[in-house]
């Protein structure tokens, strides 16, 4: 075992370098290209996965063949096997550069009773989770496709920080703005949606873009084409 790859799951857990090596050691780690699939939909879930470094994302397939995005996984977020006979509920997509920590699912749960911080990361990493598919699917069931778009932009202008001192109002900026495809996938819609949505604001002198960036440069407006 890597010396790095223990620091990192000392971080991840939260725990002392020798309980890192204990929990280490039950591990199989793996270096993985953008792009690279770590679990496919519909197969046998067997194994509980650590994200050390990197990105991946999760999307669902329904039988309908429309993708569902159900959300992203960073360093310390962990996934995969949560109940004996489960299969994946979704494709896992590196989409950078990543490393994983893989556990046989049994294993990880011994490890979970014996270490408290371990399963104070599991417990944690699930909340998370759950708290983001409950705002997806009260924005899915609440929201109308084109106030999905707006919200997910309120989103990540308040993601990036706090709002510039530009004007009366202020102006919060999104940067960099992800693609229209990007966007609408977050959205849970489509490409022609996110465009027109985006049009829209463009239009109606709400947003402004400033090369790779757009500028919010009314909030208060925006958040009322939340519905």
């Amino acid at each position: 075992m890597i010396e790095g790859e223990i620091e990192k799951a000392a971080a991840a857990f939260g725990c002392s370098l020798e309980t890192a090596r204990a929990v280490m050691v039950q591990a199989r780690c793996q270096a993985h290209a953008a792009r690279t699939i770590l679990v496919r939909q519909g197969e046998r879930a067997e194994e509980v996965i650590l994200m050390l470094f990197g990105r991946a994302r999760a999307v669902m397939v329904t039988m309908d063949g429309r993708s569902f995005r159900l959300g992203d996984y960073k360093a310390g977020d962990l996934f995969g096997a949560v109940e004996r006979g489960a299969s994946q509920r979704a494709d896992v997509t590196a989409t950078e550069a990543t490393e994983t920590a893989r556990f046989h699912a049994p294993v990880f749960f011994e490890l979970a009773e014996r270490h408290n911080c371990v399963a104070l990361t599991l417990s944690r990493s699930l909340l998370r989770q759950i708290a983001h598919l409950s705002d997806l699917l009260g924005a899915r069931v609440s929201l109308s496709a084109a106030g999905r778009v707006y919200a997910e932009l309120a989103r990540l202008a308040d993601a990036g920080g706090a709002a510039a001192g530009i004007g009366a109002g202020g102006v919060q900026r999104v940067s960099p703005l992800p693609s229209v495809t990007e966007l609408a996938s977050r959205a849970q819609t489509t490409r022609e949606t996110a465009s027109r949505a985006l049009s829209a604001l463009e239009r109606r002198q709400i947003v402004t873009r400033r090369g790779t960036a757009l500028d919010i440069v009314s909030r208060r407006r925006l958040d009322e084409l939340i519905v």
